[in-house]
């Protein structure tokens, strides 16, 4: 597969590793049509990759991801924006090949809710995980649901509700990234957890994640897709 070089989101194979990289540094990687459309064709294309054995969601800059851009998804109600982020979702939690979060810096709102549905997720000191949506009267409802789903109703609420922010530590004491490592430790950390899944037969990984995806992702997925359907309705009343 070609690399793709420009864009909102950089696609590449590298052998068993197929990357994504949200490239929006300049708006603190915000998510717009653009990149949520490009992250939905980017593991398609990789799935389709016989060699890549894994997909890593990273981004360029100090930022992993500031949220949606509010600016853009925002038009029109906020509908189209809750539409499309919910395929972005849908396309992590179903990917056919493990999808690990390379979170090197903070994540935010929809920045959280791409963390808590990949399956595996490596952060560095400097990520900070944080839903500020209540603080302009929103409840991240899509997120709420993602988040629940990794570390349970009570953290969750605390979360969204209370604002309360995690570092990288509390983040992974708690169950929303795997390991915290130096930032020059990063990417030989997600190397060697590739290259660990690549030695699992693909007929095993595949198993591994059907069964992944008729428990915790189907049942999350099912809650996240009806949220969306409560957030239309609040969009079209406004």
């Amino acid at each position: 597969m070609k690399s793709r070089e420009q864009g909102p989101v950089l696609v590449r194979a590298d052998g068993p590793a197929g990357w994504l990289v949200l490239d929006r540094h300049e708006r603190r990687n915000a998510l717009n049509r653009a990149s949520i459309d490009a992250i939905v064709e980017g593991i398609a294309q990789l799935e389709h990759d016989d060699a890549v054995r894994a997909i890593v969601l990273a981004a360029e800059g100090t930022v992993f991801c500031g949220g949606a851009d509010l600016k853009e998804l925002s038009r029109g109600g906020g509908r189209e924006g809750i539409r499309v982020y919910a395929t972005a979702i849908e396309a992590i939690m179903s990917a056919s090949k493990p999808v690990i979060a390379r979170v090197q810096g903070p994540a935010a709102g929809g920045g959280v809710g791409l963390v808590a549905a990949c399956h595996l997720a490596c952060g560095t000191p400097a990520a900070r995980l944080l839903t500020p949506e209540v603080k302009s009267g929103l409840y991240p409802l899509m997120v709420h649901a993602l988040v629940e789903g990794t570390i349970g109703r009570k953290r969750a609420f605390a979360m969204d509700l209370v604002g309360r922010e995690l570092s990288a530590h509390e983040a992974r004491d708690i169950g929303l990234l795997n390991d915290v490592v130096d930032e020059e430790d990063l990417d030989e950390t997600v190397g060697r957890w590739i290259e660990a899944l690549s030695s699992v037969p693909p007929s095993t990984m595949a198993q591994a994640l059907g069964a992944l995806h008729r428990t915790r992702h189907e049942d999350t997925l099912s809650r996240v897709l009806e949220l969306q359907h409560e957030l239309n309705e609040i969009a079209d009343s406004r």
